[in-house]
């Protein structure tokens, strides 16, 4: 219980609630979060809708997702979370979105898994744990991106 409140509260701080157009831009529509886990956009949208996932508007039509509702949607579909969060930086980086966007992104995926790490192997405050659960958990090149942008060397 105190882990959820904790995940919440550090949601609330990195993903306001109502993040600008420009960082959006950075994010995956819900068609195109659809394609990153490997199933089809209608059952996306069921799940997003069932779980009370925030879809954020962008544009006319369209609706963002958040990274790490991405990756949370990853492990209720059994998704290689590696892959995803690959692809996720991927998506990011060939956005038009400004750097700093493409960084939070990055910075969301590497909190997301380091999260994941933690309730994994860790002990709260335990950095040496989640730095050898980050690089255990992600595919190398994407645990050292993250790792590099954290400011984390070996």
């Amino acid at each position: 219980m105190a882990q959820v409140a904790q995940k919440r509260h550090f949601n609330q701080v990195v993903a306001p609630a109502n993040p600008s157009a420009e960082r959006l831009g950075a994010w995956p529509t819900l068609g195109k979060a659809a394609e990153i886990l490997g199933i089809a956009a209608s059952t996306l949208s069921r799940a997003v809708d069932a779980k009370g996932i925030t879809k954020y508007e962008y544009g006319r039509r369209d609706k963002k997702l958040a990274p790490d509702a991405v990756l949370d949607l990853a492990l209720v579909y059994a998704v290689d979370v590696n892959e995803v969060a690959e692809r996720l930086m991927l998506h990011a980086e060939a956005s038009r979105a400004a750097s700093r966007f493409v960084d939070g992104v990055e910075r969301t995926v590497g909190a997301w898994l380091a999260g994941q790490a933690l309730q994994a192997n860790a002990q709260p405050g335990d950095l040496h744990a989640v730095v050898a659960a980050v690089r255990e958990l992600a595919a190398p090149e994407v645990a050292e991106a993250i790792l590099a942008r954290a400011g984390v060397t070996r």
